[in-house]
């Protein structure tokens, strides 16, 4: 059996066709092997490359909150929400429309409703006035209930909530005034209501509340 076996070995061994068929697999898993590490270094890199962009992007983020926060002096938090409410609200209703004619950025929002914070509270999330008007924006408790039905008058001073209330709002008469900033700032003061009937009594709503707005915003940036 030894002598059998034996021959064979040498038979597979000295055979010219065996040889080359090794000769050709060694030479095929060379080249897998060598393509999987090249494809596997190439991976590796594209994957650090990314997270390398992904780190990039956050602290360009992260800085732009930061200069925000130091350019109107809010809690960096208020600017953070403003900021990413901006985003999403440009992620699920930007289109091309009038409303985004002139408001044409997630940035250029939030820079939008940070200059109105500045003008309603000065970014003093506490902030009432008598009149009911709370929180940073100064939103009325019934003009947030038409967003959310159940919201306490307290929520109106938590920062989250209220900001996403008040985007919301800006959003829809923003929507209604077809991108006419002016006309949505000065109804977030006077209301929408009282904007509608002065301008279909051909009267104009204007009392220096967008002009104060805007020119602070103008001061704000000539500063810099």
């Amino acid at each position: 059996m030894k002598e059998k076996m034996k021959a064979i070995l040498e038979h597979f061994v000295n055979s010219p066709v065996n040889l080359s068929r090794i000769v050709m697999l060694a030479w095929l898993g060379s080249c897998f092997l060598l393509i999987t590490f090249a494809y596997v270094a190439w991976s590796d890199g594209q994957i650090l490359q990314e997270n390398q962009k992904f780190q990039t992007t956050q602290l360009e983020d992260r800085s732009r909150t930061l200069d925000l926060s130091i350019e109107f002096g809010f809690d960096p938090l208020i600017v953070q929400v403003t900021r990413q409410l901006a985003k999403d609200v440009f992620a699920t209703r930007y289109c091309d429309c009038p409303t985004w004619r002139f408001v044409k950025t997630p940035d250029e929002l939030a820079y939008v409703i940070l200059s109105v914070i500045q003008a309603e509270s000065g970014g003093n999330f506490r902030a009432y006035n008598a009149s009911g008007a709370s929180g940073l924006t100064q939103m009325l408790l019934s003009t947030a209930r038409q967003y959310d039905k159940e919201l306490q008058p307290a929520e109106l001073f938590t920062i989250p909530k209220h900001l996403r209330l008040a985007m919301t709002h800006f959003v829809e008469l923003l929507e209604k005034y077809q991108g006419n900033v002016a006309l949505t700032v000065i109804s977030w003061n006077r209301g929408s209501g009282a904007v509608d009937r002065l301008v279909s009594m051909g009267q104009s709503p204007d009392n220096n509340y967008a002009y104060t707005v805007f020119t602070q915003a103008a001061i704000r940036n000539a500063t810099r």
